[in-house]
């Protein structure tokens, strides 16, 4: 599944000027024959997942993005990808943080592009796919802070990480 999102965001990132996208066909292949590939797939299921779905959130954001800068705006992609961050959430607890730091360079982005209208949109929808997770999976709450209202110390060693070399 990873491989034709990396194809996609390829084509997307060098643009559809070029006539022929094999260098987004390279940059799958090259993927694919890493030992990190290896070892996400083998070892990490969930983590590939992860990164798949990460992808398809980028994906469609950057296309909402693109959108911002024509005549029409299409709201279709925030959905996809408010759709897409739902999902992820279910898949594992990191994909809050993760889908959560993004949301919030994206709309630091449309801060300092002046779009207030469309971060406040782009905001609430990503916080709202973040409510409809919690309302569906009420317990999750519960399982962030193991059952005693006091965070647990996995959710507690990731705040108070310093990202010093190891």
């Amino acid at each position: 599944m990873i491989f034709p999102l990396f194809y996609v965001i390829s084509i997307k990132v060098i643009g559809y000027e070029w006539e022929n996208n094999e260098f987004a066909l390279y940059v799958s292949i090259l993927y694919g024959f890493t030992w990190a590939a290896r070892d996400t797939f083998i070892y990490l299921r969930a983590y590939a997942l992860n990164t798949a779905l990460l992808m398809v959130v980028i994906y469609h954001v950057v296309r909402y993005l693109k959108s911002l800068q024509t005549e029409t705006v299409s709201y279709r992609h925030l959905l996809y990808a408010a759709i897409v961050a739902f999902l992820a959430f279910y898949n594992h607890l990191y994909m809050i943080t993760s889908v959560g730091i993004f949301t919030f360079l994206v709309c630091v982005y449309l801060l300092f592009q002046k779009k207030w209208k469309q971060m406040l949109i782009y905001g609430f929808s990503m916080l709202g796919s973040l409510i409809v997770m919690i309302m569906t999976y009420p317990t999750i709450l519960q399982v962030i802070t193991k059952r005693t209202g006091e965070v647990s110390s996995e959710i507690e060693a990731l705040m108070n990480y310093n990202f010093e070399m190891r």
